[in-house]
């Protein structure tokens, strides 16, 4: 029998509250568990065991073994292990006639949590350019104020001003594009 996904779930406290810490660390220290999870947040639909396998198979290939090769085990790993402890802490359900796998009472507060953390450790933006304008500004204030080449004060202050701006320009459009 399908049941539909429990939707407005209300939450009293924080995730780890909710769960504990132990069990939180339990549920999530596992990769397969993770692309479950993954997997129906990103579809936001019953999926069925099936293609979800397909997923995880696919995410674990290497140049050892394809996906195809690793699909077996996957899924069995999956059905056996993964699913039955997602099942028994309300992180997703399971209809066994259907094979189809859902979101639990407790999957929108997991999900949430790992949203945070995959947030939290996304690369930073390098500072590069930032660098290279200023190393390059300040080579040429020095080469220019040592008169390398000839050129009066009005060339400072040229080069100067130039490099301010720019490096001010670049900020303004990075910060743009990030909004």
């Amino acid at each position: 029998m399908l049941r539909e996904p429990i939707v407005g779930r209300q939450r009293t406290g924080t995730v780890v509250e909710e769960f504990g810490e132990s069990e939180l660390f339990a549920v999530l220290s596992n990769d397969r568990r993770r692309e479950i999870i993954n997997q129906l947040s990103t579809h936001e639909r019953a999926m069925p065991l099936q293609e979800i396998a397909k997923h995880v198979a696919v995410a674990e290939a290497d140049e050892r073994r394809s996906a195809v090769d690793r699909y077996k085990s996957v899924y069995v790993s999956l059905q056996q292990t993964h699913v039955p402890k997602l099942v028994e802490t309300g992180v997703v359900e399971h209809d066994e006639g259907t094979n189809l796998l859902f979101p639990g009472p407790r999957f929108d507060s997991v999900e949430s949590y790992l949203r945070n953390a995959r947030d939290q450790r996304a690369p930073r933006e390098s500072n590069a350019p930032y660098l290279w304008i200023g190393t390059v500004g300040i080579a040429l204030i020095v080469v220019l104020g040592l008169d390398a080449f000839s050129l009066g004060p009005e060339a400072i202050r040229f080069v100067s001003v130039g490099t301010l701006l720019a490096a001010f320009a670049i900020s303004v459009l990075r910060e743009t594009e990030l909004r």
